[in-house]
């Protein structure tokens, strides 16, 4: 059976998560789980980015549970290839949490949100592999502008990305208790999309 089957890309806002687990499943033949995209069809969004204390939670917390339907899915779709998550259930704690920070979730919304969290986290699987995209705050905002989604612009200061980082580090400090490996990337520094070199490193390493 091949090592790291199911692998999880996570990291910031325009680190290139959605990017790059593209290129991972065209060039691994993987199988794609673009858990990333539910925005587009998550009925409390909208709601939530203009009414943030009142949405939130339940805005979150449908992430959360469509994230969860789409990974117990994954261990029949392991036994043919490798499967890829763009963001996937790591990121649905750290987006949440990020509200916690920005104080759209009270405390006890927070732990409403955490109970149901832990409680069904285990009912999925632990990814094999976690490929973290890590850039400064400064280079993510550059990002954020060139792609130009309105509610970006409006929404993600520096203040509410070093948010994201700070729990993107509390999931990885879980993540390798549950001994997870983590390949941490740092992507000022690697291009995926025009450096064919650094996309076949990345591969060889998930394949070790």
């Amino acid at each position: 059976m091949k090592c790291n089957k199911f692998i999880t890309v996570i990291g910031n806002v325009a680190s290139g998560k959605s990017t790059l687990t593209r290129l991972l499943t065209k060039k691994m033949k993987a199988r794609q789980i673009p858990a990333d995209s539910l925005f587009k069809v998550n009925p409390f969004f909208p709601l939530a980015l203009n009414d943030r204390p009142r949405w939130s939670l339940a805005s979150d917390l449908w992430f959360f549970y469509e994230r969860l339907k789409l990974e117990r899915k994954i261990p029949r779709q392991l036994k043919k290839n490798y499967v890829v998550v763009d963001s996937g259930l790591p990121m649905s704690f750290v987006y949440a949490r990020s509200r916690l920070i920005s104080g759209y979730l009270t405390r006890n919304e927070w732990e409403l949100y955490k109970s149901i969290h832990d409680e069904l986290l285990p009912t999925a699987l632990f990814p094999d592999l976690i490929i973290y995209l890590k850039a400064p705050v400064q280079t993510i905002l550059k990002r954020i502008k060139r792609r130009r989604r309105k509610f970006e612009l409006k929404h993600y200061s520096a203040k509410y990305l070093l948010g994201l980082e700070e729990s993107l580090e509390i999931v990885i400090k879980k993540l390798i208790k549950h001994k997870v490996k983590i390949i941490p990337i740092d992507i000022s520094k690697i291009d995926f999309i025009h450096n064919q070199t650094d996309l076949n490193h990345l591969i060889t390493e998930v394949i070790k």
